[in-house]
C-alpha cells in the first residue's frame, strides 16, 4: 500500500502499467468523462419523472412546509395554523432553495430538483475530492454513484445528503487552494472557507462536522506543505467559527446545548452508545449503498470493497494521507456515538454515508485494465438496475398516492385531522401488505403520507415538521397543543383506550408515551380521522366516527 502526498505525482506501482491502464486511471478523454456523467446523472434521476410526490418517507412532510414557506402561510388557513420563524437553524437547505423556487415553477418540479440535487451532490463531491487529494483525475471515484440512492435517500433526508455533498466539495475546495497556492491570495481563502462552513452549518450539523474535519484531516495528513502554520490554520478556523458565530447570534431560541439536554445527552453517549447493538451496526454500514433492496446494496458494496481489498494484498493501493484523521474519526463516532442523541434519532446511522464517501475519495486502487473495464460495465449496470426497480416502485406507489388524495378530497381547509393504521407493529408493516407499503427492513413507507392534507387541503395534521429549532415554521394556539414532534403514526387499535385520557398540557416531545399523546381524548380535539391500511369491517370507534368517504386502503371518518 503506497501513501501519496498531494500535489507530488503519485508513486508508480510495483509492477509496469500499460499506456491504456494509465488512461483509464486518468479519467480518460474530457468528452468520455461529460457523457459518462450525463449517462449516469440520467439514470439516477428519471424515477423522478414516475410520480408526482416521490415516495420518500419523509418527503411529504417537507413537501407542505415547502407550501407553507412558499405561500408565506398567506392564507387565512395557513395563517391561523402557521407563522414563519426565520433563523440561523442547521437543517434548512430545503427551506432556503425550494420555495423561491415554487414562485417560478411548480412546487412539485422545485421539490423534485432539490431531490435530484440530493442525489447527485454527494457522489459528485467525493470525485472532486479524490482529485484534489491526488492531484489527478480517475475512474475510481464514480464508484461514489453506487452510493447515490441510499437508505437515507429513502427516507427522505434530503438536507442532510446535500449537507454531505457540499461538505466534500467545500473540502475538495480547501485542499486545491491551500495546498497547490492557487491565485486569489489568503483573504479569498479564509472568506471561501467561512463561506464553506456557513453553506454547509444551514444545510445540516452533519455537513458541517464532516467539512470542518476534512479539512483538519486534509491538514494533518501533510496535502498542505506551504506557509507557516498560521496561514495553514486560518482557513480552518473560518470554516469552524465563523458559522457557529452566526448560529449563536441569529440562531432559534431553542437550544440543544441547554444543562438538562446536555446531561441527557451524556446519558445516551454512556447508556446507548459505546458499541451496543453490534449487529445492527454492522448491518448499517450497508446504509450507503443501499436503497430499495439489500440484494442490490450489498451488490454495489462489494464493487467497491472487493477492488479495494484486492489491490490492498497486492501492494497497488494508492491512499491520500488527508484520509486518515476523517476515516478514523468517522470510524470511531460509528461505533462510540447513540442511535438518539438530544433530540435527534439516527446519529450514528448517519454516519455511514460520509465513512463510505471519504473511504472511496481517499484511495486509488491500481487495477490490471480488465479488471476496470469489468468495474466499469458492472457500476454503470447495477445503477441502471437500481434505477429500473426504483422506477417501477414509486409507479405501483402512485396509485396509492392518488387513493389517498380521493380520500382527503371533502376535508374542508382549516380541519384538524387525526392519522392512524391497521396493523400490530408502529415501524414495520403486516404481512400481508403489498410491497408498495414498505421499504428497507418491513419499514412503514407511508409514515408521513397524512402530511398531504396540509399540502392540498390546507388541513392540519399533528405530525406537521414544526420541531423549534429544526424548522422555520412554529404552531399557533390551538394546533401548537395539538402537536406531536416525531414519532410513529399511531395505531387504530390505540384509540379506544385514548379516548378517556385528558389532552396533555402541551406539546408532546419526540419520544412518545405508550399511547402517543396525539390521541388523547382524540373525540373532543380533531374533526377527521384518517385511516389508512384499513381492513373491512365497521368503525374502529362507531360512537365517535361516521364514514365520509373510502378509496383503496384508505378510510376517512367525521369525527362527531
Amino acid at each position: 500500500m503506497h501513501v501519496v502526498h498531494p500535489p507530488a505525482p503519485r508513486p508508480a506501482p510495483p509492477e509496469t502499467l500499460t499506456a491504456a491502464t494509465v488512461a483509464w486511471h486518468a479519467g480518460g478523454r474530457p468528452w468520455l468523462r461529460w457523457a459518462a456523467a450525463g449517462l449516469l446523472g440520467l439514470l439516477l434521476t428519471v424515477p423522478l419523472l414516475a410520480v408526482r410526490i416521490p415516495f420518500l418517507v419523509d418527503y411529504p412532510n417537507h413537501l407542505a412546509r415547502m407550501q407553507v414557506l412558499a405561500t408565506g402561510a398567506g392564507t387565512p388557513a395557513l395563517h391561523a395554523m402557521f407563522r414563519i420563524t426565520w433563523a440561523f437553524i442547521p437543517n434548512m437547505a430545503m427551506d432556503l432553495l425550494v420555495p423561491p423556487l415554487a414562485h417560478i415553477l411548480p412546487l412539485t418540479v422545485a421539490g423534485k430538483l432539490f431531490i435530484a440535487a440530493s442525489i447527485l451532490l454527494p457522489p459528485a463531491g467525493t470525485v472532486a475530492l479524490h482529485r484534489a487529494w491526488f492531484g489527478t483525475r480517475s475512474w475510481w471515484p464514480w464508484t461514489a454513484v453506487l452510493a447515490a440512492v441510499s437508505a437515507f435517500l429513502v427516507y427522505g433526508f434530503l438536507n442532510y445528503l446535500v449537507a454531505v455533498g457540499l461538505a466534500l466539495f467545500g473540502a475538495a475546495w480547501h485542499a486545491r487552494r491551500t495546498g497547490r497556492g492557487e491565485p486569489g491570495g489568503q483573504a479569498l481563502t479564509v472568506a471561501g472557507s467561512a463561506g464553506w462552513g456557513v453553506a454547509c452549518l444551514l444545510s445540516h450539523i452533519v455537513g458541517f462536522g464532516l467539512l470542518v474535519l476534512l479539512m483538519a484531516s486534509t491538514e494533518l495528513g501533510g496535502g498542505l506543505r506551504r506557509g507557516g502554520a498560521m496561514r495553514r490554520l486560518l482557513p480552518l478556523l473560518a470554516a469552524a467559527l465563523v458559522p457557529l458565530a452566526l448560529y449563536k447570534a441569529f440562531g432559534p431560541a431553542h437550544s440543544y446545548t441547554s444543562a438538562g439536554t446536555l446531561g441527557q445527552a451524556v446519558w445516551q453517549v454512556l447508556h446507548l452508545g459505546l458499541l451496543s447493538e453490534p449487529g445492527f451496526r454492522a448491518r448499517w454500514l450497508l446504509a450507503g449503498f443501499t436503497g430499495q433492496g439489500t440484494a442490490i446494496g450489498a451488490a454495489a458494496a462489494a464493487l467497491v470493497v472487493l477492488p479495494v481489498a484486492g489491490a490492498a494484498l497486492r501492494r497497488r493501493l494508492l491512499v491520500a494521507p488527508g484520509m486518515w484523521l476523517a476515516f478514523l474519526c468517522l470510524c470511531a463516532g460509528y461505533a462510540l456515538l447513540p442511535a438518539v442523541l438530544a433530540d435527534n434519532a439516527m446519529v450514528y446511522e448517519r454516519l455511514s454515508l460520509p465513512l463510505a464517501l471519504v473511504g472511496i475519495a481517499g484511495v486509488q486502487p491500481v487495477l490490471p485494465l480488465v479488471l476496470l473495464r469489468a468495474l466499469a460495465v458492472a457500476v454503470v449496470a447495477l445503477v441502471g438496475l437500481r434505477s429500473a426497480a426504483m422506477t417501477r416502485l414509486w409507479s405501483e406507489q402512485a396509485g396509492l398516492l392518488a387513493q389517498v388524495e380521493a380520500a382527503i378530497a371533502p376535508i374542508p381547509p382549516g380541519a384538524r385531522v387525526l392519522a392512524v393504521r391497521d396493523g400490530d407493529s408502529p415501524w414495520h408493516t403486516e404481512a400481508d401488505e403489498p410491497a408498495s407499503h414498505r421499504i428497507l427492513r418491513r419499514t412503514v413507507a407511508y409514515q408521513h403520507l397524512p402530511a398531504l392534507v396540509t399540502l392540498e387541503r390546507e388541513a392540519f395534521w399533528p405530525m406537521i415538521f414544526t420541531a423549534a429549532g429544526k424548522q422555520p415554521i412554529a404552531l399557533r394556539p390551538p394546533y401548537e397543543q395539538l402537536a406531536q414532534s416525531d414519532g410513529y403514526m399511531p395505531l387504530t387499535r390505540e384509540l379506544a383506550p385514548a379516548v378517556t385520557i385528558p389532552p396533555p398540557p402541551g406539546r408532546c416531545g419526540m419520544v412518545a408515551p405508550e399511547i402517543p399523546c396525539q390521541l388523547w381524548s382524540w373525540p373532543q380535539r380533531y374533526d377527521y380521522l384518517l385511516r389508512f391500511n384499513a381492513h373491512d369491517g365497521p368503525p374502529p370507534d362507531p360512537d365517535h366516527l361516521r364514514e365520509v368517504r373510502r378509496d383503496g386502503w384508505v378510510i376517512l371518518y367525521r369525527v362527531q
